[in-house]
């Protein structure tokens, strides 16, 4: 009987270790991104199947933009280890998180070229959307996360503060296999996505083709009067990450060059400063 019941608790271990594990087959992260002038998208991300690389098992990621999801593509791998998350673009592998920290510890890692330091300042308990207790790891630079389920600022946005400029990040919501785990009291609903309202309003003497891109988009005027002097780019963090000056035609052309898969948003500035915004994906 004894052995029994020790068989069943350590069952019950292993199966609650497994709940509060981040890379679970079929979970699925939704991040809302606002601009401080006013629109929203929703990025999510799923971890759906299995790779390799350099001989190392991971997950498979997958990352949308759309509030329908029906777009999605292969942007990483992700994998665990020893209470560690580690995400690879393919070409580097990073550290994502490390619930081993105890408080006072420091977490580094470098999120998109832009390097991370977090002080852990407490650890307690929360109830998550399904009853679950997690422990929740709070850290300075308003940073927060929750076991098995990651940053509340998103998936993939640790630290995000420490290098954006003019945009905001909510963990919105956080399923497995269609169960809810976590939903924010910030937005009523996952999926929100007031971008689209926007372009039509501000771009609406503007064609912008392909989009997504995987080499090269075209942005045109369809207003002659209309004269663009310059367009920035920002990564999904905020940073700039290229912006052209001295635009003497109605047509930009932005090349892929060193930008690498995922969601941008651009600024459009004519002889009045006035300001077009939209996003931009490359797959």
């Amino acid at each position: 009987m004894k052995r029994l019941m020790g068989i069943l608790g350590f069952l019950l271990l292993a199966n609650l270790t497994f709940s509060q594990s981040i890379v679970q087959e079929n979970k699925m992260w939704n991040v809302i991104q606002c601009l401080n002038f006013g629109p929203c998208i929703t990025t999510s991300y799923k971890i759906l199947g299995d790779t390799t690389i350099d001989n190392i098992a991971y997950k498979k990621l997958y990352t949308a933009h759309d509030t329908l999801l029906n777009n999605w593509y292969l942007s990483g791998a992700m994998r665990e280890s020893q209470d560690k998350v580690f995400v690879n673009d393919f070409m580097n592998e990073t550290m994502l998180y490390d619930f081993g920290l105890s408080v006072s510890d420091t977490f580094r890692t470098t999120i998109s070229d832009c390097p991370i330091e977090l002080i852990l300042i407490q650890i307690d308990t929360v109830t998550i959307f399904n009853g679950e207790q997690r422990q929740r790891y709070i850290f300075e630079d308003h940073e927060m996360w929750i076991r098995g389920i990651g940053s509340l600022n998103g998936l993939m946005e640790v630290g995000v503060y420490q290098c954006m400029f003019d945009l905001y990040f909510d963990l919105s919501c956080c399923h497995v296999n269609e169960v809810q785990l976590y939903k924010s009291t910030v937005y009523e609903h996952c999926l929100v996505n007031t971008v689209a309202l926007e372009e039509n309003t501000l771009l609406e003497n503007f064609s912008i083709n392909p989009n997504p891109f995987s080499e090269y988009v075209t942005i045109k005027s369809n207003q002659p009067e209309i004269q663009i002097i310059q367009i920035q780019i920002r990564n999904s963090t905020g940073q700039i990450v290229r912006t052209i000056d001295n635009v003497t035609s109605g047509e930009i052309i932005v090349s892929k060059d060193q930008l690498k898969p995922g969601l941008y948003f651009f600024q459009l500035l004519d002889s009045e400063r006035n300001i077009a915004t939209g996003k931009l994906i490359v797959r």
